[in-house]
């Protein structure tokens, strides 16, 4: 369970094996991704500002690409054995959307939902050790451990 970070989100990186940042209105939220989420904020850095340019974060040694507010390119296909599916709620605040991961053969292995409260950007993507699945929006972000 991802503990409270800040009211609303414009990105997040892809997380590396250890940590992953969620860039908010208020501030800069780094997440450790051990046994429990720990989150530690940075509220000098409102929106970013100074590590943050809409596409990438750099900070705190670590650099790397964003998804959300202004795009970006997932990480959606694991050594081309496993593949992320996301399907945005029709109806956003009122059903759940989910995460779709696919096998090799085609068959469905797991089916991952998230919650989305506004229905203006949903992003999914494995961390770059393919150990995490992160799904985000503006209000909620989801991270599936994969032991």
């Amino acid at each position: 369970m991802v503990p409270y970070i800040a009211k609303r989100f414009i990105a997040f990186s892809i997380p590396d094996d250890r940590r992953l940042f969620v860039i908010s209105y208020e501030g800069i939220h780094e997440l450790n991704l051990g046994p429990e989420i720990s989150v530690q904020s940075d509220f000098s850095c409102p929106e970013g500002v100074g590590a943050f340019n809409g596409k990438k974060i750099s900070y705190k040694q670590f650099e790397g690409p964003t998804l959300g507010l202004y795009g970006g390119t997932p990480i959606l296909v694991r050594d081309s054995c496993e593949v992320l599916d996301l399907k945005a709620p029709e109806h956003p605040a009122s059903d759940d959307g989910t995460v779709e991961l696919w096998g090799p053969d085609g068959e469905l292995l797991e089916t991952l939902p998230f919650v989305d409260y506004s229905g203006d950007w949903q992003c999914a993507t494995f961390s770059t050790d393919y150990r995490h699945i992160v799904i985000g929006t503006p209000y909620t972000v989801a991270i599936y451990h994969r032991g």
